[in-house]
């Protein structure tokens, strides 16, 4: 049983590795669908409950404790994708611009060592405003967001709302711009 296991997992890896980033003017807005194909965030834009287990390995986190009253961005991520480190960097480089929201980042990776590893090297911990760094082990998100490019940032408002999914490379303006209007793209 857990040789299949492990085979499943090298095989959803395998997948989420070979996602490439697209840039954010080609993603379809959150009121169309994509590819024809409705994503269940769509349908539901209030921000889901799933679980993210944090880099120490016995800390689970569930965004259903994401308290209302500050913007919240979910950014799936790829330890290895070149197009994530770049927007990682540019986030914490400009982290005082975007200290009132609140970040949680995760990746799909069965393997959490990268993921600490990608935690250490960007500084990640340093900051008060990013809440965790973990793995969704249970690919809640790659599937209620359909993931087709990674970085993923899923931008909620302060009321849990969705704001915008943002896939493949996005600026920190577009991410600053998107949190401080008081509409909320329906």
């Amino acid at each position: 049983m857990r040789k299949y296991f492990g085979i499943f997992l090298s095989l959803i890896t395998l997948a989420c590795s070979s996602l490439r980033a697209q840039s954010v003017e080609t993603t379809p807005p959150v009121n169309k669908e994509r590819s024809g194909d409705s994503a269940p965030y769509m349908k539901y834009p209030e921000m889901p409950a799933f679980n993210i287990l944090s880099t120490d390995s016995t800390t689970i986190f569930n965004t259903f404790n994401i308290p209302k009253g500050r913007p919240a961005a979910l950014l799936f991520f790829d330890p290895d994708c070149k197009h994530c480190k770049a927007t990682i960097k540019a986030i914490t480089q400009h982290m005082d611009s975007l200290s009132q929201i609140e970040f949680y980042f995760f990746s799909a990776r069965h393997d959490l060592s990268m993921i600490r590893v990608f935690a250490e090297t960007y500084k990640l911990n340093q900051y008060p405003n990013i809440k965790i760094v973990g793995m969704d082990t249970e690919f809640f998100f790659f599937s209620f967001y359909k993931v087709k490019f990674v970085p993923d940032l899923a931008l909620y408002d302060s009321k849990k709302k969705l704001i915008k999914l943002l896939e493949g490379e996005f600026t920190v303006k577009t991410i600053w711009d998107l949190t401080h209007t008081d509409s909320v793209i329906k």
